[in-house]
């Protein structure tokens, strides 16, 4: 076909759209030798046609193709459509059944192309879906022509910051509100009153709309509300819960991401952050999700290697509050000065899911259930990496003497020395931490092994040995099962080496009943070893109730030793004897 078949076969396509319309009519001519339009269509106002139910008339340029959807405009084309008011130009992708796009060329839209001082101007083409879809455009473009025709005035979105300003959007006719903000359809006005309304141009600014927006995956509802911010250059972002924010891609795709960028829009509070997690759950399985009715694709933006288990991480965490009755939903950042120490917390706890290095998940992530488990009985803490590359996690209000401390550390795969380090005396006299801390369940120990890294997990579990065998003076039984179960798994491990291990067993054993005959006898074979280490001993002594014993051997142990020896949990039994039947 020669470009006069092609044109005219485009305008039979588009005539015939037409065509199949109650309120609109075809003024287009074939051939037609006007350098700017080739017709108009008319829109009247009921089915019937007449002169006097006629709505108005829409200039057209109408263009056909055989290949790709592209079409340029000159500057001074544009200029002519102008001082004219506006044109609706057509685009016809010619086939076995033609698709029909066009491009608004409203005054808003015109002078929108010319800020940019160019010779000719690429459109932007949206598809017309059928007869009903054109009616509804035709209408739209002649009820917005009334409103930016005859004006030169606009003003920027920013100027009316801060102005109680009645804002007025249309919205171009398409089933779907959130597309046409992504798209960039639609036309805002600035209502000043006395019935003068006036565009407005966005520039540096940014639009943000909240409505209703059904978002559901594999039949599940998460969200029933948005949040929508679009800006000048047409980056549009849609916020779920505060917490989450979707890119609205191009190919009509989603790009969903935890929401951190440190401005206002951060999660409000945890609960909407867990909330967000067990949406993107849904996600990492399902690939796509129903936004108001419209099934769409979602792309997950790369995270850390282990994000899907940061997010079973979190969720571990959301069980941890929920068992420890701690009430996240008023931890939020509103209150900044107020809550400083809450707020810190969660940057910390929320940088750490999306953040890729290994180091900080290994170290840093173990952290966050003593952190909130202490802030939550008022005992605040903090995490320092010391210049030496030493972790330490310490009082948040002032250091204390290393011989009041209970610590474990660890070389991680990175070279670094990783300790963790609490005040004895803080945690032995909060009877509200230690009811707390006991109420963890096997559950939740179950899943802290599976999904924590291993370097972390391993120094973690030791630091968890050490608070129960201190804290947990009530002895509660489920407490008692975690530290049985943290026990074997550092054995299995090859952590604890058996004997030691044993002895740790022992401990358990001895705050739930008293020995058996062949516990005793095992303890006795131990001590009789020659083997045996003398710091093992001095322990079973002590599980003995052998003080005497004990107080020689540890008599014997160089000063250094003594000191560590104190540091034991174990150590305090004997220290608690020596009170009660001595005086001190």
């Amino acid at each position: 076909m020669n470009s006069s078949q092609i044109e005219q076969r485009g305008i039979h396509a588009l005539r015939d759209l037409i065509l199949k319309s109650n309120i609109l009519a075809s003024e287009i001519l074939e051939n037609d030798r006007h350098p700017h339009w080739d017709g108009h269509i008319l829109v009247y106002k009921q089915p019937r046609l007449k002169a006097g139910d006629l709505h108005g008339r829409i200039p057209v340029q109408v263009k056909s193709t055989n290949g790709r959807l592209k079409q340029s405009i000159t500057r001074d084309r544009l200029e002519v459509y102008l001082r004219d008011g506006g044109l609706l130009f057509f685009m016809v992708q010619l086939g076995d059944l033609p698709k029909i796009y066009l491009s608004f060329l409203l005054p808003m839209d015109i002078r929108k192309y010319m800020q940019k001082n160019q010779k000719s101007y690429a459109l932007n083409f949206q598809l017309v879906s059928d007869a009903l879809h054109l009616e509804s455009i035709c209408y739209f473009f002649l009820q917005n022509k009334q409103l930016q025709v005859g004006t030169d005035r606009s003003i920027s979105i920013k100027d009316l910051a801060g102005k109680q300003t009645d804002m007025v959007l249309s919205f171009m006719p398409e089933r779907n509100f959130i597309e046409n903000f992504a798209k960039g359809n639609f036309y805002v006005y600035a209502d000043l009153g006395k019935n003068l309304t006036v565009p407005c141009h966005l520039d540096d600014g940014l639009l943000a709309l909240s409505g209703p927006a059904q978002v559901v995956v594999a039949e599940k509802t998460y969200f029933s509300s948005a949040s929508l911010v679009r800006n000048s250059i047409g980056e549009t972002r849609l916020f779920l819960n505060n917490a989450l924010e979707v890119k609205i891609n191009r190919d009509k795709s989603l790009t969903i991401a935890l929401n951190v960028d440190g401005t206002a829009s951060i999660p409000a509070n945890l609960a909407d952050l867990f909330a967000a997690l067990e949406f993107m759950e849904a996600l990492l399985v399902h690939k796509r999700l129903k936004l108001n009715g419209r099934d769409l694709a979602v792309s997950m933006p790369k995270m850390a290697d282990t994000f899907d288990r940061n997010i079973a991480w979190a969720k571990t965490h959301r069980q941890l509050f929920d068992i420890l009755q701690i009430d996240y939903s008023h931890v939020s950042f509103k209150d900044y000065d107020q809550n400083k120490d809450q707020a810190n917390v969660i940057r910390i706890l929320i940088a750490t899911l999306l953040n890729g290095e290994k180091a900080v998940l290994q170290v840093e992530r173990p952290l966050f259930i003593q952190r909130f488990r202490i802030f939550h009985q008022d005992i605040l803490i903090k995490f320092e990496r010391q210049k030496d590359n030493h972790f330490v996690l310490h009082d948040f209000n002032a250091p204390f003497p290393n011989e009041d401390t209970l610590e474990v550390k660890q070389r991680d795969q990175t070279g670094a020395d990783i300790k963790f380090r609490i005040s004895k005396y803080l945690l032995l006299n909060n009877t509200d931490l230690i009811r707390g801390v006991g109420r963890i369940t096997n559950q939740v120990a179950a899943s802290l092994r599976e999904y924590f890294d291993p370097m972390a997990q391993d120094i973690y579990a030791q630091f968890m040995l050490l608070c129960i065998h201190v804290y947990d003076q009530d002895a509660s039984e489920q407490f008692l099962s975690l530290a049985e179960d943290i026990c074997s798994l550092l054995t299995h491990k090859g952590i604890l080496d058996p004997l030691t291990s044993e002895v740790n067993q022992l401990q358990i054993v001895r705050r739930r009943r008293a020995f058996t005959p062949r516990e005793i006898r095992r303890m006795g074979e131990i001590i009789s070893d020659s083997k045996s280490e003398n710091d093992v001993i001095c322990c079973l002594h002590i599980l003995l109730e052998e003080y005497a014993e004990f107080e020689q051997l540890f008599l014997k142990m160089t000063e250094d030793r003594q000191t560590t020896f104190r540091k034991w949990p174990i150590y305090t039994l004997y220290v608690q004897w020596k009170q009660k039947n001595q005086g001190g």
